[in-house]
Parts: C-alpha cells; sequence; structure tokens
C-alpha cells in the first residue's frame, strides 16, 4: 500500500508521502537558500528548516492516519502527526521540533510549552483509544522512521 500525505479532495488528486514529503524538501531547501545571504547562523538556519521539512508530517504514516487518508478523506486525522517529528528532534534539533510542532497551529508560548510535564508534545487522548497522542508515538516511532526512510530513500 503507498503511503498518502495528502488525501483526494476539493478537487485535488491525493498525494503520496513520498512525492509530498520530497517537495517539501525540495522546496524548503530553495527557498531558505535564498535569504541564506541575508541572516546570520546561516548553517543552523539551513539545517532547521530542512530537517523540519522532512520530517514535518512523520506522524501521517500511523496506520490510523493512512486508514483516514485512504478511505475517508473528510474525516480528520485520529492522531496529531505533528508529535511524531516534535518527538524526534526534541532532543538534538529543538529549532527544527518548534517549526514541526507548529507547523499547523502556529508558534506557542515558549514558556507556557516549558512549565507543562511534557513540553512540546501532545498529551490528548486519541477518540477511540485509550492512549495519547505521545504514548502512540513513542510506541510506533521507529516503525514511522524506517518506513520514512525506505519513501525518502527511494524519492532522493
Amino acid at each position: 500500500m503507498e503511503l498518502l500525505a495528502h488525501s483526494a479532495r476539493y478537487g485535488y488528486p491525493e498525494q503520496s508521502y513520498k512525492e509530498h514529503a520530497s517537495e517539501v524538501m525540495r522546496m524548503a531547501e530553495l527557498f531558505a537558500s535564498g535569504v541564506l545571504p541575508h541572516i546570520t547562523f546561516g548553517e543552523l538556519f539551513m539545517s532547521s528548516v530542512c530537517t523540519s521539512a522532512e520530517y514535518h508530517d512523520l506522524g501521517k504514516i500511523d496506520t490510523a492516519n493512512q486508514k483516514v487518508l485512504s478511505d475517508k478523506p473528510q474525516e480528520k486525522l485520529p492522531v496529531k502527526h505533528e508529535d511524531a517529528g516534535t518527538a524526534l528532534l526534541l532532543k538534538n534539533h529543538l529549532p527544527a521540533a518548534l517549526s514541526v510542532f507548529s507547523h499547523h497551529s502556529g508558534l506557542p508560548s515558549i514558556g507556557e510549552e516549558r512549565e507543562k510535564e511534557h513540553s512540546f508534545r501532545n498529551v490528548n487522548q486519541v477518540s477511540g483509544y485509550e492512549k495519547t497522542v505521545m504514548d502512540i508515538t513513542n510506541e510506533s516511532l521507529k516503525d514511522y522512521l524506517s518506513k520514512h526512510a525506505t519513501e525518502i530513500k527511494n524519492s532522493v
């Protein structure tokens, strides 16, 4: 089964995870390169942009999310997909983690997030499950990464 990033809807065809991730990575690098001469910390900036672009939709690989993307395109994804990329990047690449965390919701209050027990993680319970988004992500992250690596390796 081909992994999807977007369902077919609003007159647009479905988009595979491989196609979407590869195109976002390509465009992010292109646009970031354009501003690179005008900023300080250019290496960190490029690394943050490119890394967040690569992992921003990692959680869409989740089995429950793939079922919705392929079978029920009008429904919301049951597992908030931002949590997977955020979880992956939090310890080693905070700027990229913040970009992934906020790529739909907007930037959070850093102070408020840091006061939480699980900063920058989604601890909401998933509808129909007895687990939180964070629990599902923690259990499945290695699987997501394996599938992601296969998709990206075959596209770049």
